[in-house]
This record gives structure tokens, C-alpha cells and sequence, in this order.
């Protein structure tokens, strides 16, 4: 596991015990969304480590639905951050 690696699974962890932690739902959302800015923000080194490790299911065919599933999901958030940014400027 690289570094970069080890830091985005720490944030998330950090992050994910925040929006359970958190109780009001407009602070839920908030840090919904701050859990998507930072996947966004990583998502070169989490598509490539979901990819390496998706290669390693043995059914040719869950594995091909895993990794639509992987490149679809991407292209959405690529979408979303694509959205974000163009709001922000």
C-alpha cells in the first residue's frame, strides 16, 4: 500500500466517522459531500487499486461487471467534479 493510499483510507475512515457522528442533517449532507470532493480528489489512485484488485476475482464474468461497475462509477464522479468545478468559477 502506497502512501497515498494509506492517507485517502485514513481521511475516509476520518470522514465517514463524521457523518456518523455528526447529528444535525444539514451537517450529514455537508459532510456527504466533502467525502465525495475527497474521493474525487483521489480517484486516479482508487480507480487504478479497485482495477488491480478486481483482476484478481476468478469468474471472468462478475469480474467484467465489477469493472463496468468501477468505470461507470467514475465517469460519473468525474461528471460531478466537472459540475463542481464549473459552479465554483
Amino acid at each position: 500500500m502506497t502512501m497515498d493510499q494509506l492517507l485517502f483510507l485514513l481521511i475516509l475512515i476520518a470522514l465517514i466517522w463524521m457523518i456518523f457522528k455528526v447529528s444535525r442533517w444539514i451537517w450529514r449532507i455537508a459532510s456527504f459531500v466533502i467525502v465525495l470532493v475527497v474521493i474525487w480528489y483521489f480517484r486516479e489512485t482508487i480507480n487504478s487499486s479497485l482495477t488491480q484488485y478486481s483482476e484478481w476475482i476468478p469468474n471472468p464474468e462478475v469480474r467484467a461487471n465489477v469493472q463496468q461497475f468501477l468505470q461507470t462509477f467514475f465517469e460519473k464522479l468525474n461528471q460531478f467534479g466537472q459540475t463542481v468545478t464549473n459552479l465554483i468559477q
